[in-house]
């Protein structure tokens, strides 16, 4: 037998299976890693969003927190003021207008009235109907751990409770727009005073009833404060 031709090739020994992969691991490799990566990116997005939304949530609450205490302290001084003026004018009865507008009629009677008739009328949030919002909420007002309160929070929907609080501050809404005119028409009568002419023997009673009649408005206004620190 001749010997092989010096320039002939020889044949390709057969490559093993990293061989044949191992232009593509690289590249398959940076891919997953891509992948991965935008998934953590998307989980930070994410709790990152969540963590602004319950700081928003709870700048919320501080802001509603601090204005039904700040209505709270306004009904103590208008208390106060009422109470001074009254002590100032013997007790005297308030002087009012006889009204004639339906909203005036309602002041007068919020002026004037005392008890359970006074006004402004009692006023309540909406109803919660549903169980796990209920049950949260009875476990933030006896003060349960922590670790008790947010396993009862997993089961509230988020739209239901949205829709809770959306509720709610519609009901504000439309309390101060029913309560706007008869308090305004309240004021006016409050301030309004008697008339007194030079050497009336009833200046000096006239005068005490125009101070009654202010203390009666500061009365309301306590009586409003209150109610709406309830509220908020």
């Amino acid at each position: 037998m001749s010997d092989p031709a010096p320039n002939e090739p020889k044949p390709e020994e057969p490559r093993g299976f990293l061989d044949k992969i191992g232009a593509a691991l690289p590249i398959a490799l940076t891919a997953l890693a891509t992948v991965f990566a935008s998934m953590s990116n998307g989980a930070l997005q994410e709790a990152m969003y969540w963590k602004s939304q319950a700081a928003q949530d709870q700048s919320k609450s501080t802001n509603q927190w601090t204005l039904a205490g700040f209505k709270r302290d306004r009904a103590l001084i208008m208390q106060t003021t009422a109470a001074q003026m009254r002590a100032t004018c013997g007790y005297a009865e308030p002087f009012f207008l006889s009204p004639s507008a339906p909203e005036a009629v309602k002041a007068r009677a919020w002026l004037t009235e005392r008890g359970d008739k006074g006004g402004p009328p009692p006023v309540k949030l909406p109803d919660i109907d549903d169980a796990a919002i209920k049950e949260l909420r009875e476990a933030l007002e006896q003060r349960e751990p922590e670790t008790e309160l947010l396993k009862k929070a997993r089961k509230v929907d988020m739209a239901k409770i949205n829709k809770a609080i959306d509720d709610a501050e519609k009901f504000n809404e439309q309390t101060d727009k029913d309560w706007d005119p008869i308090l305004k028409a309240a004021a006016v009568l409050a301030r309004a005073q008697p008339v007194i002419k030079d050497g009336d023997p009833d200046a000096a009673k006239k005068a005490a009833r125009a101070t009654a009649s202010q203390a009666a408005g500061f009365d309301l206004e306590e009586r409003r404060y209150r109610a709406e620190s309830r509220l908020n």
